[in-house]
């Protein structure tokens, strides 16, 4: 069962990663590491007019205090926080 939850896992972050990428979102913001973006606290998304939209995977990040969309094209979200 294990492997399933990795699996699982890997299908966020790599939906993260994507949108990341697409959206010119530096390593210093969602870090490309696994360990380090589940355990991301603050995710400081301001001034970046190339954000359109926010994956609904972002509602993975258990550990995350902090989220800020200041500056940014999105219009209307909804995240959805996975309790674990």
């Amino acid at each position: 069962m294990e492997n399933v939850t990795n699996l699982d896992n890997e299908k966020w972050m790599k939906e993260i990663w994507d949108w990341a990428d697409k959206s010119y979102i530096d390593e210093d913001i969602i870090p490309r590491q696994s360990k380090e973006l589940i355990e991301l606290k603050n995710l400081e998304l301001e001034r970046n007019k190339n954000i359109t939209r926010i994956p609904k995977s972002i509602g993975n990040l258990k550990y995350l205090e902090k989220f800020s969309l200041v500056g940014t094209n999105v219009k209307k979200y909804q995240v959805v926080l996975v309790n674990y």
